[in-house]
């Protein structure tokens, strides 16, 4: 049991020593896409995600919005973020209630 208490003990420093911190980590993880990484830059990444769930979750959400945005990006069409915007009615209702507000108070209020 004792070589197995210094065993993990050893490879706790080791990693302490030589992985890289999370912020280092997540900024590479966003320079992937402007940049290819350098093959050391990619192996740190990985051995540090190895052991960092926080990171792993970090490039999933990364890759989710990274592919939303060019579906996005590749059919503009067909967004929901696409509209013709509001309807006359809709206007009308606005500038009444806009109107209403800017009137200034009076003395029964």
């Amino acid at each position: 049991m004792k070589l197995f208490e210094r065993a993990r003990e050893s490879l706790i420093i080791f990693l302490a020593r030589f992985v890289v911190p999370c912020n280092v980590v997540t900024h590479r993880l966003s320079d992937q896409f402007q940049r290819p990484l350098t093959w050391r830059e990619r192996l740190s990444n990985r051995v540090h995600m190895s052991i960092c769930v926080w990171c792993r979750r970090y490039k999933r959400q990364l890759s989710v919005v990274h592919s939303a945005v060019h579906k996005i990006a590749a059919n503009p069409d067909r967004t929901p973020l696409s509209h013709e915007g509001l309807s006359d009615d809709a206007r009308e209702r606005i500038r009444r209630a806009l109107k209403q507000s800017d009137t200034p108070p009076t003395e029964e209020d």
